[in-house]
């Protein structure tokens, strides 16, 4: 058995791709000739990261290719009935002073 401990600390944090950079990755899968695995590698990120962003794409794409519908609508206001309660006042007579 070793004594030998070793600590692993994970420092790096997330990286953030601007819309622009996650098409110019996507673009550069889609060529020919090239894996999603030797993108991914090339840009130190995972392969699921490129397919997921595939995935989202499509989405994107098949939403913006429905046509819009637009739906009637109209606003009904009702009055509401307020009901303010009443405390009855508490008169002073003479009689009641001390």
């Amino acid at each position: 058995m070793s004594d030998r401990i070793e600590i692993i600390e994970r420092t790096e944090r997330r990286r953030k791709f601007s819309d622009d950079e996650k098409a110019a990755i996507l673009d550069e899968a889609n060529q020919d000739g090239l894996s999603v695995r030797e993108v991914a590698k090339r840009h130190s990120i995972a392969e699921s990261l490129i397919n997921n962003w595939r995935s989202v794409r499509r989405q994107a794409a098949a939403l913006a290719s429905e046509p819009l519908a637009f739906i009637q609508y109209a606003v009904v206001l009702r009055k509401s009935k307020v009901r303010r309660r009443r405390h009855p006042r508490r008169q002073l007579h003479s009689s009641h002073r001390q």
